[in-house]
């Protein structure tokens, strides 16, 4: 297995269901998107079955703002000829870039769209469990945040609805959330919260 070159002399190999040991490669397979769940993750013509795009447009939007900014400019894919992305970089990253292409959005347009209004990218690092990065937009400033579910989920105070409202994060909505996020992790899904 070409992912698992370096690990040397190896006694047991455990393998998962997203092609991360297999095919070096990882896969968003299912989420959270405007409060509701999704069992598989939408493509562009899905997801503009599932939501009222004239509402919740915007959020959609900024999610692929976030993954286009708040990635590392080392990862990167690239569709192969036999239509199969290649990833190239961190494949959990990569994994949210093949999302944010499949929702009809080119990475590389947005990070070049984008790379003058950002004013500074905190890296991900095992103290703070995410990476953030602060854009300057006409209406102020942004700040997109990606890392382990629950830090980010105890850092928002405000969430958008599938309707395409903010609505107070309270604490019966973090609790359903968190119950989300441990029910994915119990079917042996890697979560993110973005």
């Amino acid at each position: 297995l070409a992912a698992c070159e370096t690990m040397g002399g190896a006694t047991n190999i455990c393998s998962d269901k997203t092609g991360t040991l297999t095919e070096n490669r990882m896969t968003a397979t299912q989420g959270v998107f405007l409060s509701r769940v999704v069992n598989d993750v939408p493509n562009k013509e899905s997801l503009s079955k599932a939501f009222d795009m004239a509402k919740c447009e915007t959020y959609i939007n900024r999610l692929l703002e976030g993954i286009a900014s708040n990635t590392l400019e080392t990862s990167f894919v690239q569709m192969t000829q036999n239509k199969i992305w290649e990833f190239k970089g961190n494949k959990t990253e990569c994994a949210l870039l093949v999302l944010c292409e499949d929702l009809g959005q080119s990475v590389q347009t947005l990070r070049d769209e984008l790379r003058d209004s950002r004013l500074r990218t905190l890296n991900f690092n095992y103290d703070r469990k995410r990476m953030s990065t602060i854009l300057r937009t006409p209406e102020g400033y942004r700040v997109h945040t990606k890392g382990g579910s629950e830090i980010v989920l105890g850092l928002c105070s405000h969430y958008v609805d599938d309707k395409g409202e903010i609505l107070q994060f309270t604490n019966q909505k973090r609790d359903e959330m968190n119950g989300e996020v441990l029910r994915l992790a119990k079917s042996g899904l890697r979560t993110l919260c973005l």
